[in-house]
């Protein structure tokens, strides 16, 4: 009907219709001539192009498709569906003609004389033009008509290679066609292991390699699926080093409408993370670790995939302050460090009262550890260690009776170690090195004795005489790091006696210059 439209960036585009499905689409109006070439029916063939919904005109392709189109001086080619096909010019005419999906007979003439191609290659062509107007609704005509994209790769692998060879428009093919996406946009040739090139998948008889064969796509390594009806619900290749993934991750991964978990940890991603990853509603793990994603957490994520219960963004360089929405999921791993956050860790974060990791270390944080969080009694691990904390620890640390691990160290945080502390029966890990504290170290440090392993306290301001009795109950400690401080006193031989290079030994053991360690050689590792 001749009216303009927008592309999904809010460029501006022109209308076409496809000639196999009579279904409108929108695309560049500098693309229109790519458009002929896969079936569309264009009007007026000129710079601006009018496209018009109107029925393609259908030859049935016995006889030589000949002559110039009526427009101007483009030609006419017969395409793989038996219909007509208005093209720019001759030179467009012949650089079709070079494909392997073309129809084309002779391609030197002044007014060329297409022919219909043998049987098999226009089946061939038939397929993916058929694929192609299928697909559209999930990566739209411009990336699959793209010759150099990943989406373009997949839906000729779909139709001309997959051994399966599914009837156009059937769901297993849909998802089939995603997965390779997928798989040609992280260079899945070069995977680690189990790539297309990689048949035997390194030898491993319990996985199969993707795009192989006649294998069920939910085989692959790291496809899982729904039971009852095998529609694909996480992504997840389990090589702890990665599986060799590199690129940006495409747009189908969100088409993949029952996706709960993706996890692609510690490969070779690249660019921001994707504001369509919002579109995964079921989604409750998002595993990214290990990356190289930049740029701020973006708010359609999290106002999108509202089941999200895992985050882990660690290990990547993202920028910007931690987002207050996040409080509005039901987060049970909080996972940002090593990135480049700023700003303070939002107050809201307290309203998370299912979460039992967060773990926001080395970043650039600042102020102080927000009041709410010691709220979270289901919490077991906090990590904050390596960023420009400052303040106290409150003494609301003995309310929170399932933490396992404190780890604040390497921050400006000063003040002494709350009493409460010592009521922490589940305590396994305890640091605050290299930070601000003062005060003692109180022998009611036995009460934890049950679980007790790492007290890392070095190079800070506390003094005062070593609480020996009560580490003597504690005989879970491995690691007792206590240097840099004024602490006074004598390590005794009962705590002597406890090192050793086995599991429940006393690994580590440092002291200051002031307390003595002499009672048996080698029993302190460092005094300084």
């Amino acid at each position: 009907d001749g009216e303009s439209c927008n592309l999904p960036d809010g460029a501006p585009g022109v209308k076409a219709c496809l000639s196999f499905s009579n279904d409108e689409f929108c695309v560049k109006a500098d693309g229109w001539i790519a458009a002929c070439r896969f079936g569309f029916t264009c009007g007026t063939c000129k710079d601006s192009p009018t496209m018009t919904p109107e029925a393609p005109q259908v030859d049935p392709c016995n006889s030589n498709c000949t002559g110039t189109c009526e427009q101007d001086t483009g030609v006419k080619i017969c395409n793989s569906q038996y219909q007509t096909v208005c093209v720019g010019n001759q030179h467009i005419w012949q650089d079709l003609c070079s494909t392997a999906e073309s129809t084309c007979g002779a391609c030197g003439a002044e007014q060329p004389t297409v022919q219909l191609g043998d049987n098999n290659s226009t089946m061939v062509s038939a397929r993916l033009d058929g694929w192609i107007g299928a697909l559209v609704p999930y990566s739209g005509i411009e990336a699959l008509t793209n010759m150099t994209s990943p989406q373009y790769q997949a839906v000729v692998w779909l139709a001309n290679e997959d051994e399966q060879q599914l009837p156009i428009g059937d769901s297993r093919g849909i998802q089939r066609f995603l997965l390779a996406t997928f798989y040609f946009a992280l260079d899945g040739d070069n995977w680690v292991k189990c790539g297309r090139l990689d048949p035997s998948c390194s030898g491993d008889p319990y996985e199969r390699s993707w795009l192989l064969d006649t294998e069920h796509q939910c085989d692959w390594l790291g496809v899982g699926c729904d039971v009852t009806d095998t529609k694909v619900t996480s992504i997840f290749f389990p090589r702890q080093l990665g599986n060799g993934l590199k690129g940006t991750l495409p747009p189908e991964v969100a088409e993949l409408a029952e996706l709960k978990a993706l996890i692609l940890h510690n490969n070779d991603l690249v660019g921001t993370l994707p504001t369509f990853l919002g579109k995964c509603k079921h989604m409750s793990v998002l595993v990214l670790l290990g990356n190289h994603f930049e740029g701020s957490i973006p708010s359609e994520l999290l106002t999108g995939a509202t089941m999200l219960g895992t985050i882990h963004f660690g290990g990547n360089q993202l920028t910007g302050t931690i987002p207050s929405a996040i409080a509005n999921l039901p987060i049970r791993t909080l996972t940002l460090s090593d990135n480049h956050f700023e700003g303070r860790i939002p107050e809201e974060l307290g309203q998370l009262t299912s979460m039992t990791f967060l773990e926001l270390h080395q970043n650039n944080l600042t102020s102080t550890i927000p009041e709410s969080l010691y709220d979270l009694t289901s919490l077991k691990r906090i990590r904050l260690y390596e960023n420009k904390l400052e303040g106290t620890l409150s003494s609301k640390l003995g309310q929170m009776s399932a933490l396992e691990e404190f780890c604040v160290g390497n921050n400006a945080i000063a003040g002494s170690v709350p009493q409460e502390f010592y009521q922490m029966e589940r305590i396994i890990d305890f640091r605050c090195e290299n930070a601000a504290l003062t005060g003692t170290l109180s022998n009611e440090i036995g009460n934890l004795s049950e679980n007790l392993r790492r007290v890392i306290l070095g190079e800070n301001n506390m003094r005062g005489p070593l609480p020996i009795a009560g580490l003597e109950l504690c005989f879970m400690l491995n690691e007792l790091e206590l240097h840099g401080n004024a602490f006074t006193g004598t390590i005794s031989k009962t705590i002597c006696d406890r090192k050793g290079g086995r599991f429940f030994n006393l690994h580590n053991l440092t002291v200051p210059p002031e307390v003595d360690c002499s009672i048996e050689q080698n029993c302190c590792n460092l005094k300084g």
